[in-house]
């Protein structure tokens, strides 16, 4: 979702005027809006009650999430959102497609900035690609079409090496010191053997993908 957060669908209907106006000022690159929305969630977080429980009590509710059957009505409003306003936002961000060309114009231009900085600090850099869910298995699939997403090309949603991760690939190229490591493959084998790795109702890794994703770019990184 690097991607969305550069494009935003301003024009849909159903968008109300200041969500508008805050996604044309951050699209148009004005950084101080999301400065002020970034710090004041942070603040929100610290003061929401469940950040002053203890853990055992974060866990249970973590775990309540993971057991709490898909429901179109109770998933992630933040995705019901997008999806209203631009149905095919999932395709487009795999494909790098419609409005997400151009976000990609903009992100290479970032990450050619971020290689530059690294090379010039001597420091590697490893891009790991986390996939949307709905690559990963097509009960996802299914759940985001029943939440109003579309795919044009279906078989996309299959393919390992898709335009977003050749993108990246291509950008890297010829720069020591950076690679791209694809998570898909690894995540798609572990959710293949019957072990949920996003929540129910959050496009999101759960406890069980988080540690995954952390052990194989262990493996990845100490093989190299």
């Amino acid at each position: 979702n690097d991607l969305s957060d550069l494009r935003h669908p301003v024009e849909a209907d159903g968008i109300g005027p200041l969500r508008r106006l805050y996604w044309r000022a951050t699209d148009g690159g004005m950084m101080t809006p999301w400065f002020f929305n970034t710090r004041l969630r942070l603040a929100a977080d610290r003061l929401a009650p469940v950040s002053r429980l203890p853990p055992a009590e974060r866990d249970r509710i973590i775990r309540e999430m993971e057991a709490r059957p898909f429901s179109v009505d109770e998933y992630s409003p933040r995705s019901r959102t997008l999806l209203r306003a631009d149905p095919t936002l999932i395709s487009d961000q795999i494909a790098l497609t419609g409005r997400m060309a151009a976000a990609w114009s903009d992100y290479r231009k970032n990450l050619a900035e971020l290689i530059g900085s690294c090379a010039s600090h001597g420091a590697e850099l490893l891009l790991v690609v986390i996939p949307h869910c709905s690559q990963v298995n097509g009960v996802y699939a299914e759940r985001f079409r029943r939440l109003g997403a579309q795919f044009p090309d279906p078989k996309l949603l299959e393919v390992d090496e898709y335009p977003f991760v050749l993108g990246l690939r291509e950008t890297a190229a010829g720069h020591p010191g950076v690679e791209v490591f694809n998570t898909l493959p690894a995540l798609r084998n572990a959710e293949s053997a019957a072990k949920g790795l996003f929540f129910p109702n959050d496009p999101h890794l759960n406890p069980t993908g988080r540690r995954l994703v952390a052990r194989i770019i262990m493996t990845e990184w100490e093989s190299r």
